[in-house]
């Protein structure tokens, strides 16, 4: 029943012609706000002292929005029992293909996306300049993330070898659901960049 709900809010947003006119990106801006905020656009104003991600992740899954920006989470038959499920957590999905982040912003696409994200933060309020510094480490942590890949679940599950892998597991079983766990070099990054 969760997705209609969303399916049906986000339906009601677009077909809100009356609003959009009007509000334009006041209406974004709200919600964006309501998420945590945006630090390239508050400015100043952001106080990083009180942002707390698990808090944003909590808004974002609450509003339906997508979380693979980091960690993907997915709910899945558990291969060896088909009566239960269970929950994966993975590594990031990232924007651009793993290969056009190789050469960084000398790559045309890279740089493309990157003047992308620099207009669409000036378009919302942002000042050019902190904009252009602040999504600079934004695409230098997704390039970053895209090199450190972990190996799928099923090639995790089907011969994993602890001696050879860079990421580990662990499977804890509950009354209905084994929930698989990894703690991976793309996770401790993600960690690190948020935790400090």
């Amino acid at each position: 029943i969760h997705p209609f709900v969303q399916i049906k809010k986000l339906y009601s947003s677009c077909m809100n012609t009356t609003a959009i006119e009007l509000d334009r990106l006041k209406t974004i801006k709200s919600i964006i706000k309501g998420l945590g905020g945006w630090p390239v656009i508050e400015g100043q104003r952001w106080n990083q002292a009180k942002f707390d991600w698990t808090q944003s992740v909590y808004k974002f899954r609450k509003a339906g929005y997508s979380l693979d920006y980091f960690l993907a989470f997915t709910v899945a038959v558990d291969y060896r029992n088909t009566t239960k499920r269970v929950i994966q957590i993975d590594q990031a999905i990232l924007s651009l293909a793993k290969e056009l982040f190789s050469k960084g912003l000398e790559n045309d696409v890279v740089r493309a996306y990157y003047n992308y994200m620099v207009d669409i933060a000036v378009m919302f309020g942002a000042n050019r300049l902190t904009a252009k510094t602040q999504l600079k480490k934004a695409l230098e942590f997704e390039m970053k993330l895209s090199n450190v890949r972990c190996r799928t679940v099923q090639a995790l599950l089907i011969g994993f070898n602890p001696h050879r892998s860079r990421c580990q597991w662990r499977i804890e079983e509950t009354t209905v659901y084994y929930i698989i766990l990894y703690r991976c070099a793309t996770f401790r990054i993600c960690f690190q960049a948020f935790v400090g």
